[in-house]
């Protein structure tokens, strides 16, 4: 029996013979990747000799199909952030510090000026943004949290939605997230499919990074 084709297995357990259907066999997972951020809102302690590593923390996926990646983008998911963490009143004083992605890469001037849009929208008084030496994310406290994230995301089935069987076809002959994203554009059955198959993803793997 093909596997690949028929999308089912055996399994022999005390001489018996089980049948049952795979759901999660696809190796295509890289052609709608997601991508996780983390927003480490740290306490800043009363005692210098008291540790800074406590605080909330959010986390978001976004994929590269139809969210875009740039500094804009990101220091506007930034604010909403902050937006919902400090929902009384935002303290006038941001200290922002990152790793070096291109994002928020803090010599890049897409970047500076996300940032002085982020200073306009939210109304503060000073922002401090740093960003770690090349090759010292590790640095980042918020990037220590991803360990504990790895833990929370093992042992995971991630399971598409299935597409009908003409946008399958489609699908199967799309190889790269460019060639994705300009079909997407032509075909807005495959576009909406695709859509509904990402958000369950989405919906599974925040359940699991916020519970």
């Amino acid at each position: 029996m093909d596997l690949k084709d028929q999308n089912l297995a055996y399994f022999g357990q005390n001489c018996k013979l089980t049948l049952m259907r795979i759901l999660a066999i696809d190796d295509r997972c890289y052609e709608t990747i997601l991508h996780l951020s983390c927003y480490f809102f740290c306490e800043v302690p009363d005692n210098i000799s008291d540790s800074f590593y406590s605080g909330d923390v959010y986390v978001g996926y976004k994929n590269t199909i139809f969210e875009s990646s740039n500094a804009i983008c990101h220091a506007t998911k930034f604010f909403q952030t902050i937006s919902l963490k400090f929902s009384n009143e935002i303290p006038p004083i941001l200290c922002l510090y990152t790793d070096g992605g291109p994002d928020h890469r803090t010599n890049f001037e897409s970047v500076q000026i996300s940032l002085i849009s982020l200073f306009f929208k939210g109304d503060f008084d000073i922002i401090i943004a740093i960003k770690t030496a090349p090759y010292h994310s590790w640095a980042n406290p918020a990037k220590r949290i991803m360990s504990i994230f790895n833990l929370g995301l093992q042992i995971i089935s991630l399971v598409y939605n299935e597409f009908s069987l003409e946008q399958e076809k489609i699908f199967k002959q799309l190889n790269t997230i460019e060639a994705i994203q300009k079909a997407k554009e032509n075909n807005n059955l495959l576009k909406k499919e695709l859509k509904d198959s990402i958000m369950n993803i989405k919906n599974l793997l925040n359940k699991r990074t916020t519970d």
